[in-house]
């Protein structure tokens, strides 16, 4: 399936929902593993087989949305809930450093990072941040 020329680096980040899928649904699947970090090859596949990917369908897509919107609004009875939202990885660190004492419950906050040459991201779907005082 990969050839011996295939880049050594991934052309799409490790991400935290490719990691689970490979580990979980895909039951350890080597080769979807390699089609989600190099989709280039999963696209010359499908162009030498005439098939097309299928879109996720809106029923489902609206499914998973109002469940995440109860699960936030569940939590929201406990703590803050601050919706990260369409803010990139560097203001979600900024807004998180800026969290005074108590607890804070920030949804979908961008990640980003490297596990040794691999890049990787996610989407958190909730951080459950605590800051204490510091005492002196």
């Amino acid at each position: 399936m990969t050839s011996p020329m295939s880049p050594a680096t991934p052309e799409r980040p490790l991400s935290a929902t490719r990691l689970a899928q490979y580990v979980t649904v895909r039951g350890r699947c080597e080769r979807y593993l390699r089609l989600a970090l190099f989709p280039s090859e999963g696209q010359a596949q499908m162009h030498r087989y005439g098939v097309t990917p299928e879109a996720l369908s809106p029923l489902l897509a609206e499914a998973g949305s109002v469940f995440e919107h109860a699960a936030v609004a569940q939590l929201a009875a406990e703590a803050t809930v601050i919706d990260l939202r369409h803010q990139s990885a560097q203001a979600c660190i900024d807004i998180i450093r800026g969290q005074p004492v108590g607890r804070t419950l920030y949804a979908q906050a961008t990640l980003t990072g490297r596990i040794g040459t691999v890049d990787c991201e996610g989407i958190a779907d909730v951080l459950d941040v605590v800051r204490r005082a510091v005492l002196h």
